[in-house]
């Protein structure tokens, strides 16, 4: 093996165990730095993840629970509109929502929206006959 060979594997490897001797925070990008805070529409975390909870913090950086607004939805069906068990016509059957009823949106995702009334009753409702309005 040629010296330069042989010194780059030394180099090589004396940077991997001084690297393994590392905290895993002190790798990579440094974890507990603060930054601007998230998009509103993002939830922040309410306390420090567990990784940073002992180790000192002398930014004196502050978690705190951003929430964003609830999103609500009108029914715009003609008369009423089917809450059903899962995301699919084929789904059981659990109320009628009525035309002009508000509900409030936990899942906005694809054609079934994930809603809960105000009675507090959850199901997947065809997004098709929803319209996203402020929350009453």
């Amino acid at each position: 093996m040629s010296k330069t060979k042989t010194l780059t594997l030394i180099a090589t490897i004396l940077i991997f165990s001084v690297a393994c001797q590392l905290p895993r925070a002190t790798l990579g990008t440094q974890a507990g730095t603060p930054t601007a805070p998230p998009p509103a529409s993002t939830p922040a975390l309410t306390k420090a993840p567990p990784a940073l909870e002992n180790q000192e913090n002398p930014a004196g950086a502050v978690f705190e629970l951003i929430t964003p607004a609830p999103l609500c939805a009108i029914v715009t069906a003609i008369e009423a509109l089917n809450l059903r068990a899962g995301p699919d016509e084929k789904s059981e059957h659990i109320q009628y929502l009525i035309n002009g009823e508000q509900v409030t949106v936990l899942d906005p995702a694809g054609r079934w929206w994930k809603v809960q009334t105000e009675a507090g009753q959850t199901g997947y409702a065809n997004s098709r006959y929803l319209q996203e309005e402020k929350c009453k």
